[in-house]
């Protein structure tokens, strides 16, 4: 018969998977954890430290403490540290892969942290990796006021709660591939769709006038009224050239994103007339290519439904680069709408196709999209998607949950 220990430990668990399950991203799952992990042991500040984008160092993510101004300033203190493999209590860990405990973190060598420890009393602490698909995504640590020596069973407990936590992000890293490539194939579809109607639509009939008219003069019919046949094909060479555009302007592979975007804006404003602000302040040149397509294919979107439903008299864009995520935020003064038109309901989108395909391109790469509008007061999109869209190798913690 199990003790009451034990039970209580299950019920530990057992809690902590139904919460970490609901949990939308990593850090707010491992907050939950560190939070109950300290609340059902006893141990007063539980900590996390996830990789840095470029996978080099430790950052501190989220953390969890007792009602203390000394735990507090200790918490403060700690999130000014990075950790290299093999320093420090987490990059231990980090390195091995494995748990580790220490008696009394103000005597450990290898503690930089020790005068903060020493100067409010934290003695005992223990760092459990959390896994998923083999990489370490996250250390947790835990300390407290006493020394201690190595609990096997709360090493158990806890490492136990760390490989559900892995497990459960692990499924969830499934379920994201799987609306990924749904996305990408119906991304794929509407976009041959689309070219295939522009195709017919405008080159199509452009070149059958044109060979309707060839053929009445081979046969000695006089042109009819207004009936050359230059301005047509000159026409119709417009339009291959305004559909190569819209497949792919030849100035993102050659310039880069941010000569791309100033050209589409060039464009709407000669189209229109409608002045275009751009500001695309250190973005890279060279952006890889999967990164810059997906955000060009987003605000190209953007810029046709303006041009198409907004009647604005003034457009801006502007694009920031801070690793890991490249934010645009694509604004009008235009008619507007009403945005509750853009709220998901019943796995359908209740919006025009163009929305749709902002909304899941940017899904589709573990980005978001945000549409803000008023009826008389322009829209707003605010356009975030991550470095790793770009399938670069990047840190699992950063790669596979978006926070």
């Amino acid at each position: 018969m199990e003790s009451s220990g034990s039970i209580e430990e299950l019920r530990l668990l057992h809690a902590l998977t139904l919460a970490v399950d609901k949990s939308e991203n990593l850090p707010s799952a491992v907050a939950i954890v560190l939070k109950e992990v300290c609340r059902a042991t006893g141990w007063v500040l539980g900590d996390a430290w996830l990789p840095s984008p470029d996978g080099t160092v430790l950052q501190m993510g989220p953390v969890w403490h007792a009602d203390s101004e000394a735990l507090k300033a200790f918490a403060i203190g700690s999130r000014k540290h990075e950790f290299r493999p093999g320093q420090g209590l987490p990059g231990r860990v980090w390195a091995s892969g494995r748990p580790l405990w220490v008696m009394d973190v103000r005597a450990d060598p290898n503690f930089p942290r020790f005068r903060m420890a020493q100067k409010i009393g934290l003695k005992a602490g223990f760092a459990i990796p959390v896994k998923a698909s083999g990489d370490t995504i996250a250390i947790i640590e835990f300390f407290v006021f006493e020394q201690r020596r190595e609990d096997r069973r709360l090493l158990s407990l806890v490492t136990a709660v760390a490989e559900q936590l892995g497990g459960i992000i692990q499924r969830k890293i499934a379920e994201d591939a799987f609306k990924r490539s749904r996305y990408a194939l119906e991304a794929e579809l509407r976009e041959r769709q689309r070219v295939a109607r522009e195709l017919h639509d405008g080159v199509t009939q452009l070149l059958s006038s044109t060979l309707f008219r060839l053929r009445g003069l081979e046969e000695g019919s006089p042109p009819p009224p207004g009936g050359h046949v230059s301005p047509l094909l000159e026409q119709a060479i417009r339009e291959v050239r305004r559909v190569s555009l819209n497949l792919g302007p030849c100035v993102l592979e050659e310039l880069g994103l941010s000569a791309a975007l100033r050209a589409l804006a060039r464009e709407l404003q000669e189209r229109t007339g409608t002045p275009v602000d751009v500001s695309c302040p250190e973005l890279p040149q060279a952006l890889p290519a999967p990164l810059s397509w997906t955000i060009y294919r987003i605000l190209q979107e953007g810029v046709q439904n303006i041009e198409k439903h907004a009647e604005a008299s003034r457009v801006s864009l502007s694009v920031r680069w801070r690793r890991p995520w490249i934010t645009a935020i694509l604004r009008d003064n235009g008619k507007g709408f009403a945005t509750e038109k853009t709220v998901r309901f019943e796995g359908s989108w209740n919006v025009t196709l163009g929305l749709r395909n902002i909304l899941e391109r940017a899904e589709g790469v573990g980005g978001s999209a945000v549409i803000r509008s008023t009826p008389g007061d322009g829209t707003v999109l605010l356009l975030r998607i991550p470095w790793w869209a770009a399938d670069e190798p990047l840190p699992s913690a950063e790669r596979k949950m978006v926070p």
